[in-house]
């Protein structure tokens, strides 16, 4: 795209659209290096930690990051589990941000529910966006890319290994009337004997 500025052989309603197009790209490419490297040390870690962390201190903070949302919390006073606290507070920040990249409101609505389920907890980020495509959660759930069928961004899988990391589960929903509902469920690593933070990484690349 810059060479043909370079060179002025475009005309001249189609240089601004080259130049949109060249800030488009950039602006990705700042945002891939920040996740990446703000989710360096879940993912490449041998070992996540296994401390006492409140899920719903954890949503709270979300709000306080500065999103671009009208943000919700819908929860109890507290939900603790023995966890990887950065690495929950990583998998909240990705799938507000992608709610907030994807929709087609001036103001997105996001709303994270957080609940116990006896043996960990449930948080759920629920958008009035656009949804998911199926396409995309077929992707996410199967862990695996192929040349017709792929995702759309990082931010997504970077909250599927990190979910896989965590020995939780990933699932989607349609919301009602419109959006979508993304499910994560962690289990509590005080009392469950579940893969999670003890292993050595190789479930980064597979599940």
């Amino acid at each position: 795209f810059a060479e043909p500025i370079r060179d002025g052989s475009l005309p001249a309603e189609e240089t601004s659209q080259y130049f949109d197009r060249i800030e488009t790209l950039a602006t990705g490419l700042v945002d891939l290096a920040d996740a990446v490297q703000r989710s360096e040390r879940v993912l490449t870690n041998a070992r996540l930690e296994r401390e006492r962390c409140d899920l719903v201190a954890i949503a709270r903070t979300v709000p306080e990051a500065g999103t671009d949302a009208d943000v919700t919390i819908d929860a109890p006073d507290a939900v603790a589990i023995r966890s990887d606290r950065d690495a929950i507070q990583l998998v909240l920040e990705e799938l507000v941000e992608n709610a907030v990249a994807h929709t087609d409101r001036a103001t997105p609505s996001v709303t994270i529910r957080v609940r116990s389920t006896g043996d960990g907890g449930r948080i759920e980020v629920a958008d009035d966006g656009p949804g998911i495509p199926p396409e995309e959660r077929a992707v996410l759930l199967e862990g695996e890319e192929t040349p017709v069928r792929h995702g759309s961004g990082v931010g997504l899988w970077l909250v599927y290994w990190t979910v896989t990391r965590l020995g939780g589960d990933l699932s989607f929903e349609e919301r009602k009337p419109r959006g979508s509902v993304v499910i994560v469920d962690l289990p509590d690593f005080g009392t469950s004997s579940r893969l999670g933070p003890t292993d050595t990484g190789s479930l980064l690349w597979s599940r």
